[in-house]
């Protein structure tokens, strides 16, 4: 019941409604709605909503509800709700019914539950099953009895499907014992090794065969929901292995079995990364080292240019002289065949000693690891086209003991009629394939696969099927989705919506572009655009900073941070029900800030807790009990969202539906599996993607590889911040759009708003041939005409990918892995046909509206000042990201969110206490709000106080040897 217009009165209603009296009529149509909506009966006027009251309104022309005088308990109210529950065939509540709850609450135990949702759903099966439900006390009652048998009900379903497909229960528990703690199987697959190497290797494929070993199901968490495994994992990533060792059974087991098919499935995505990143390891040593052995080879000698020029010279010099009289003085018979063997071969020659580099580096040391982790992973596919790549790979693995360095003349040899001319004279030697070479060149093509998920693997998290990434209902509720995305199930409707927006927007530029002095095409068919004058800094703007630091002079982050929780409480976001908590509430809150602090300025909670040794002790405990992803999540949105609430809006606007998005690169160690090279910054790192407001809160981050589609990042953001705004628009540079980004920005009602880097190249796509000569205005920057029955052909799958990015069926990165291939699949060429028309309609915008450039670039600027005070937060061990722990990583940078978006509530509230003020009240005008942000920082001491005692001295006296 979304809307007054779709609620429609059946026959049997409207005549029940017509024998009631006209005194009486109105109110017993608003019970007969609110009854259909929810299936029980409201108890006072305050339970019934907006749209019931308008209902009655628009349908009967009533002019206004009065409840006033009606009496609730009156005996015209029982023979209203009697009168409708026969005519809905509904029936009140009784004791009996409590068995059926419960067995109905068992068949959805797999999911986390908190009272609301649960009260909710519950709310739903008594609908469903024509029950009334029980008043409110005792609803509640039953629910709480519910939450309470919940872990119960659980624990019993699991160890009964470990039992009947006969898994090895006392094998899983016996993984517990061991003489050393260190060594016992839980420890060894509690904790990840992230760097890429062969030692990683060995590791996690001896804990994969551990796990394995227990003939745990397949599906065992299969239909157990995200939070209920994410609770679980963290839950025994908290114990020690006595608290584990502690726990009774059967609940030990179910939750050792869930927490090692959890630990499973992520082990098989680390394997994957590591054989994908030892694989281009290999290539690129090889390649470095040879290009080390030219280096060398060309400071001995010279280059080949240098030496063809020596050798004109001398012939210049001596036209009459005689070669061996001339020359070879001067470039040696040594220099001479070198240069001759160096043209014979040209690149073939540095090639041939490249592949011979990697040849020895996997035959020496990677081989075997590698194709023991490969023969451990199930690939499947969904293309015919990858059969023949995977009977490569089973080729391989048949003939990995075989002996020799060439395969057998009369093997067949699959895959390798698909590589390229190239690669096989590489590898070839006369009729014989060199059978280290083919392994390696196998793998490579593999690792192209797996990347973008056209191969994928058998018990994998991110790597799966790629159909479990999508809504696996679409077909039977494709009319509630179409809903979900607001967008017409006919693709012919949105095609032609789509073209006529583009037509309108080519149209109105081509009319603009003759009175805009801004843009220009030149005479290369480009575009040019005026660059923006600068402005000069606000002096209210500067007054105003100037009155900060004359009130505060210098406030200190930690106090900023404890003020924060003292006014919002996000602490409470930390929290662990399976402890009781001893400690002082305010000591215990002071702790939690303090491990706060530490992550956020990457101090560590060893200089945090330097006070004393058990200072430090309890900082690590609460560390290791109380801090998990989710709870940094959850404290995150608590503040987001207080930020939004305590904002003036006469000094910062109303609420924004914008957000500006970009990366910033943390250093990281190597040994890192997340460090990569960025391309853009020159140097190794991992990246942090942030969405930052128009008020600089920062309203969602991610931790990303610097080779993570920041278009995905973007959309992830878009689509799951913590804003209390509703976002409909994002600024972002040249890297965070592209045309699947256009393209899923458009189906899911986003305004994708990019700054170009290179204005200059971008084109125009048209509707058709014929639209060059209707606007000759543009013509010359005009391109190609969209493929509009492309887009209709792929129309409903591409709404189906859009779906599983608003359902969150997979992760964004995950999804966008299928757009990371080479050659394009007509679905992909599809949905970038939509992404140049939506791009297209944006450009028209971005050029004929200068005041939307200006917005853009304003937006981007705000969030270039958010990534500047990162440093200034996160100063210590020089702003790099010191483990390679993942989780420990991702609550590294919900720190830094936490601490910068502190600064930016603080500084609110001072801001506006001090505007509020009869001197500042009217003073800023309405381009100083425009230039005010509350991420200020000249007042802050990031580093804490500095007290030493001039009559303390440090021990240094030599001690007697006893």
């Amino acid at each position: 019941m979304d809307n007054n217009s779709k609620f429609e009165f059946t026959e049997k209603e409207l005549s029940l409604i017509s024998t009631k009296r006209e005194e009486n009529k109105l109110f017993f149509i608003v019970f007969l709605i609110f009854y259909k909506k929810y299936g029980y009966f409201p108890e006072d006027q305050f339970e019934i909503d907006e749209d019931i009251k308008n209902i009655v309104l628009v349908k009967f022309d009533f002019l206004d509800i009065e409840w006033i005088d009606f009496d609730w308990t009156s005996r015209k109210v029982r023979r209203f709700k009697k009168d409708l529950r026969l005519l809905y065939n509904f029936r009140e509540f009784t004791k009996s019914d409590i068995q059926s709850i419960n067995d109905w609450f068992k068949t959805i135990i797999h999911f986390e539950w908190k009272f609301e949702p649960l009260k909710s759903k519950l709310l739903s099966w008594f609908k469903i099953s024509c029950i009334e439900p029980p008043v409110n006390n005792q609803l509640e009652r039953i629910i709480r009895s519910l939450l309470t048998n919940h872990e119960i009900y659980f624990h019993q379903f699991i160890h009964k499907s470990l039992i009947d497909s006969k898994c090895n229960l006392d094998k899983i528990t016996n993984s517990l014992l061991s003489e050393d703690n260190s060594k016992s199987t839980f420890t060894k697959v509690k904790y990840s090794y992230a760097n890429a190497s062969y030692n990683t290797l060995i590791i996690e494929i001896s804990k994969l065969n551990n796990i394995d070993s227990f003939g745990l199901p397949n599906n065992l968490i299969e239909n157990i929901s995200k939070n209920k495994l994410d609770s679980i994992k963290q839950y025994l990533c908290s114990l020690d292995l006595s608290e584990v060792k502690r726990i009774s059974e059967p609940k030990r087991s179910t939750l050792l079995s869930i927490f090692y098919s959890i630990r499973r499935a992520e082990i098989i995505d680390h394997l994957i990364e590591v054989i994908i990143k030892l694989i281009k390891k290999i290539d690129k040593s090889a390649e470095r080292k040879v290009n080390d052995d030219r280096l060398k080879e060309l400071k001995k000698f010279g280059t080949d240019a240098e030496l063809f020029y020596n050798v004109v010279s001398l012939i210049y010099e001596n036209p009459d002289g005689i070669i061996k009289d001339v020359i070879y003085p001067h470039i040696s018979i040594e220099e001479q065949l070198l240069f001759i063997k160096s043209y014979e071969q040209g690149s073939y020659s540095l090639d041939f000693k490249i592949l011979s580099k990697i040849e020895n580096s996997y035959k020496f040391y990677y081989k075997r690891v590698l194709l023991e982790a490969l023969s451990l992973l199930k690939l499947k596919t969904s293309n015919s086209i990858n059969n023949e790549l995977l009977n490569g790979v089973s080729f391989l693995l048949e003939h990995k003991d075989d002996k020799g360095q060439y395969y057998q003349k009369d093997i067949s040899i699959p895959f390798i009629d698909s590589f390229s001319k190239k690669e096989i004279k590489l590898i070839k030697d006369e009729d014989l394939v060199n059978k280290n070479l083919y392994e390696y060149k196998i793998l490579w093509h593999l690792r192209d696969r797996l990347k973008c998920k056209d191969i994928w693997v058998n018990g994998s998290k991110k790597y799966n099927d790629p159909e479990k990434d999508l809504p696996n209902d679409f077909d039977k509720n494709k009319d509630h989705y179409y809903e979900l995305l607001n967008q017409p199930k006919d693709s012919k409707v949105f095609v032609d919506s789509l073209k006529k927006t583009l037509n309108e927007s080519l149209s109105m530029l081509n009319e603009n572009i003759i009175s805009n002095p801004k843009v220009n095409i030149t005479k290369d068919n480009e575009i040019t655009l005026t660059p923006y004058e600068a402005k000069e800094d606000s002096e209210n703007i500067v007054a105003l900073k100037k009155e900060i630091d004359k009130r505060y002079k210098m406030l200190n982050l930690l106090d900023i941070l404890k003020e924060n929780d003292f006014r919002i409480g996000f602490t409470k976001a930390f929290k662990n029900t399976d402890i009781k908590q001893y400690l002082n509430p305010l000591d215990f809150q002071k702790k939690l800030l303090m491990v706060l602090f530490s992550y956020g300025t990457n101090t560590g909670i060893k200089r945090v807790g330097l006070s004393n040794s058990d200072q430090y002790r309890d900082l690590s405990y609460i560390r290791q009990k109380y801090f998990n992803k989710a709870s940094f999540r959850t404290a995150i949105e608590i503040q987001t969202k207080h930020i939004m609430k305590i904002r003036d809006p006469k000094v910062w606007g109303k609420g924004s539906a914008t957000c500006s998005s970009d990366s910033k690169i943390f250093g990281s160690w190597d040994q890192n599996i997340m460090t990569e090279w960025h391309f853009r910054y020159k140097g190794k790192g991992v990246m942090i993607y942030w969405h930052i407001d128009k008020n600089s809160a920062c309203i969602y981050s991610q931790l990303k590889t610097c080779t993570s589609s920041e278009v995905a990042s973007m959309l992830e953001g878009l689509l799951r911040h913590f804003s209390s705004d509703d976002i409909k628009s994002g600024y972002v540079d040249t890297h965070g759009q592209s045309e699947v980004g256009f393209a899923f920005c458009e189906l899911l009602g986003f305004n994708l708003l990019p700054r170009f880097k290179s204005i200059n190249t971008k084109k125009l796509y048209i509707s058709d041939t014929k639209d060059k000569s209707k606007f000759k205005n543009i013509s010359a920057i005009m391109t190609k005409p969209i493929k509009w029955d492309l887009i209709e052909t792929y129309y409903e799958e591409i709404v189906r990918f859009a779906v599983g990015l608003k359902l969150q069926t997979a992760d964004t990165q995950t999804l966008f892995k299928r757009f990371q291939t080479k050659k394009k699949s007509d679905f992909h060429k599809a949905l970038c046909e939509i992404g140049k028309a939506s791009k297209t309609i944006f450009l028209c915008r971005y050029l004929s509206d200068e005041k939307l450039r200006e917005e853009i670039n304003s937006g981007l600027n705000i969030v270039e000042n958010w990534n500047s005070a990162n440093s200034f937060i996160h100063y210590a061990k020089n702003t790099d990201i010191a483990t390679n722990n993942l989780e420990e990583q991702e609550m590294c940078v919900y720190g830094i969110h936490l601490l910068q978006n502190s600064i930016v509530y603080i500084n609110t509230i001072i801001i506006q206490n001090i505007l509020k003020e009869k001197k500042w009240k009217n003073r800023l005008t309405a381009r100083d709000k425009q230039a005010l942000t509350p991420l200020i920082y000249h007042h802050i001491n990031p580093y804490g106080s500095f007290a030493f005692d001039m009559l303390e001295r440090i021990d240094l006296d030599e001690r007697e040897v006893a």
